[in-house]
């Protein structure tokens, strides 16, 4: 029995991580400051109804607000997102980050409909 629960737990180890690491990217877009506001609540001004939240290696993270509103990378790490594509209030990311994203060098995760961390 206790061989059985040791496996259970490494078996899904991989898969909580990778949550806690895809909300914790999304929910970086509650921190940057835009003017007045954040950016989550920019996006919210703009339309967001979504975001889509796809993982790359070396956790990078790339953030797609639906209707599209631009592309954000996290790396956990970073202070802040940067900006991939028709961004604002954010620096650019950096070439490797940008590289990845245009070469389709990720996988698509989930999508959230709130950056707030969900409580399930």
């Amino acid at each position: 029995m206790k061989l059985f629960l040791a496996c259970l737990v490494l078996f899904l180890m991989p898969k909580y991580q990778a949550w806690d690491n895809a909300v914790y990217a999304l929910s970086s877009l509650n921190a940057q400051r835009c003017s007045n506001q954040f950016l989550s609540q920019r996006l919210i001004h703009k339309g967001a109804t979504s975001y889509d939240v796809l993982s790359s290696v070396d956790e990078l993270y790339f953030i797609r607000p639906r209707p599209h509103l631009g592309v954000y990378a996290y790396k956990i790490g970073w202070k802040h997102p940067m900006g991939i594509q028709g961004t604002s209030c954010v620096r650019i990311a950096p070439d490797t980050a940008i590289r990845r994203y245009l070469d389709n060098k990720w996988k698509a995760y989930k999508a959230f409909h709130t950056t707030y961390p969900p409580f399930n």
